[in-house]
């Protein structure tokens, strides 16, 4: 069973969190079967260890609500942290085990604030969109 919380989102819908790092929102008014756009950070448990999360979780999450509605995954790519081929092969292959077709969005990042590391070369992000699309048939990139 998993776990999560209703409450209202910014904007028209609803959203729904379960897990840490994984986050969806329902679109189109918040109609029952609608769109679940996902937030996944990271395919790695080390990560969710750190942040007291579980991506056994997460993935049941994107899972099941795969079967309720159409569902898109968005991962902000930071150089050093989930930029390798490795851990993209890794969530592709889930998410082409749940469906080739969700549409995975591979989104740059751009250093803010306190933080150091350099903005997501814009390369790491087609090698990463190449390595995704061996097994999903729809991988975008944004923030380029």
């Amino acid at each position: 069973m998993l776990s999560g919380s209703m409450h209202q989102g910014a904007g028209p819908g609803t959203e729904l969190a379960s897990g840490v790092g994984c986050r969806a929102r329902q679109k189109r008014g918040g109609k029952p079967g609608s769109i679940f756009s996902n937030y996944l950070l990271r395919f790695s448990q080390t990560y969710y260890d750190y942040v007291s999360g579980n991506l056994e979780t997460v993935k049941q999450f994107i899972a099941l609500a795969a079967t309720k509605a159409h569902v898109e995954i968005t991962t902000l790519i930071v150089p050093g942290k989930n930029d390798s081929a490795e851990e993209m092969d890794a969530l592709a292959s889930f998410l082409a085990s749940v469906s080739p077709d969700i549409p995975l969005h591979l989104t740059r990042y751009f250093p803010r604030w306190h933080e150091k590391t350099p903005a997501t070369p814009i390369e790491t992000l087609k090698s990463l969109q190449e390595t995704a699309g061996r097994h999903l048939n729809n991988v975008f990139l944004g923030n380029v």
